[in-house]
């Protein structure tokens, strides 16, 4: 029975690890560099635009940029990169992803590794509170890893659906000189 027991426990060992591989392999990624977005909280108060990527064609190749992103018109984005302001055609634009906030995804993924863990002292219920939690935790941090994230498609909508996560949701203003504007400084 012993025997029986070990072999089967072994089994079900494997199947959160594999479960867990392919979940974490659905998170999404985010386009900002490490350090740069706000938290959740910090959102509000924060006087900066999200961090937008932006995939593109010119000519016959296909090129990305990315940046702050300062304003979204009807046929144009205007985005802060390095020390620059790129204003951007919006029908050369193929896809765009915006990331407005840390996710914090990291967190839940180590929650769901330490609670997996824990279930090793359930004994033989281990193998069914062991996928449940890799299963659960894994499917909360896929979800969490994309819900700051925006994208947009030409075919799916227009520029004005990421305007709300610009520095200038109503668009740049007027008499504004752009050799100005400074980056959100390093943390």
């Amino acid at each position: 029975m012993a025997q029986l027991a070990r072999r089967y426990s072994s089994r079900w060992c494997r199947v959160p690890i594999l479960l867990a591989a392919s979940l974490c392999a659905a998170c999404a990624s985010n386009p900002a560099p490490d350090d740069w977005l706000p938290s959740a909280r910090e959102v509000p108060a924060d006087p900066y635009g999200a961090w937008i990527r932006i995939t593109f064609d010119s000519g016959t190749s296909r090129h990305e940029i990315e940046g702050e992103l300062l304003a979204a018109e009807p046929d144009t984005v205007y985005v802060l990169t390095g020390e620059s302001v790129v204003a951007f055609p919006g029908d050369a634009i193929r896809h765009a992803r915006v990331a407005w906030f840390e996710s914090g995804a990291g967190n839940l993924a180590a929650w769901t590794l330490l609670g997996s863990l824990a279930t090793l002292s359930n004994g033989y219920i281990s193998g069914l509170t062991m996928p449940l939690w890799v299963l659960t935790g894994s499917l909360a941090t896929s979800a969490q890893s994309r819900s700051p994230l925006v994208d947009y498609r030409p075919d799916r909508g227009t520029l004005l659906s990421i305007r709300a996560y610009a520095r200038f949701p109503q668009g740049l203003p007027d008499g504004l000189d752009r050799s100005t504007l400074l980056g959100r400084p390093h943390r």
